[in-house]
C-alpha cells in the first residue's frame, strides 16, 4: 500500500550495476553484463533525487531473475561521495542455466510501520549466461546418462607427437602436414545462446 507524500519524502531514481566483483561493478543497463554458466554476479544500486527530511528507511528489493526468491535489504544503506544514497554491495547471485536474464532492483521509502512513503523506482538490466561446450568421440552429457559420459572416464586425445610425413617437425608444431595426419579427432564445439559474438574461447592442454 502506498502512502501520500505528506512528509516531502521521495526517491526519484535508481541506478543498478553490475559486475564480477565489488570493485568493476558498473552501470549494467546500458547494455548486456556476459558471465559464463556457474558464475557469480554481484549487483549494487544507487538511488537518486532522494528527499528525506524525516530520515526513513530505504527498502531495496533485488530480483536476480535466477530461479530464487527477491531479496529484501534495508539496513545496508550509505552515503556516496556524490551524496546520493548507495545500496552496499549485495549477495551474488549465481547464474546455472544459459541465457538472457534480466534482474532489477527496486527502491522505496518505508516508514516506521512498514508502509510505503510515495512511489517506488526500478531499474532493470540485461544479463546473459553463456554456456561452451565441447563434444568429442560420441560422449554423451554427464548429466544425460549414465557412465560412460564426458567425465566419466571422459574424452581423451593423445598428444600430437609423431611426424606422419616425416619432415623432421612434430605434427603438433607442423603447419603443413603433406599427405594428411592420421591422428586428427573431430570436435564440436557449441555456445549457447548461440547469437553471443564478443569474448575468446582458449583451449589449454591439461
Amino acid at each position: 500500500m502506498f502512502s501520500s507524500l505528506t512528509f516531502g519524502c521521495e526517491i526519484t531514481g535508481v541506478t543498478l550495476y553490475a559486475g564480477v566483483d565489488a570493485d568493476d561493478a558498473e552501470e549494467a543497463n546500458g547494455g548486456p553484463f556476459y558471465v559464463g554458466k556457474n558464475g557469480d554476479v554481484v549487483f549494487h544500486a544507487i538511488s537518486t533525487g532522494v528527499t528525506n527530511p524525516d530520515e526513513l528507511e530505504i527498502k531495496w528489493k533485488f530480483n536476480f531473475d535466477n530461479g530464487g526468491t527477491t531479496v529484501d535489504y534495508s539496513d545496508e544503506t550509505s552515503y556516496d561521495s556524490d551524496g546520493d544514497y548507495l545500496k552496499k554491495t549485495s549477495s551474488s547471485a549465481n547464474y546455472d542455466t544459459a541465457g538472457t536474464k534480466s534482474p532489477s532492483v527496486e527502491c522505496y521509502l518505508i516508514d516506521g510501520d512498514g508502509n510505503h512513503v510515495g512511489s517506488s523506482v526500478s531499474d532493470t538490466c540485461t544479463v546473459r549466461v553463456v554456456s561452451v561446450n565441447i563434444q568429442m568421440q560420441s560422449l554423451l552429457e554427464e548429466d544425460a546418462v549414465a557412465p560412460p559420459h564426458e567425465e566419466d572416464p571422459g574424452a581423451l586425445v593423445a598428444k600430437n607427437q609423431d611426424d606422419d610425413d616425416g619432415n623432421g617437425v612434430e605434427d603438433l608444431d607442423d603447419t603443413v602436414i603433406t599427405g594428411g595426419d592420421s591422428d586428427l579427432i573431430s570436435a564440436t564445439l557449441s555456445i549457447t545462446p548461440a547469437t553471443v559474438n564478443v569474448g575468446e574461447i582458449v583451449l589449454s592442454p591439461s
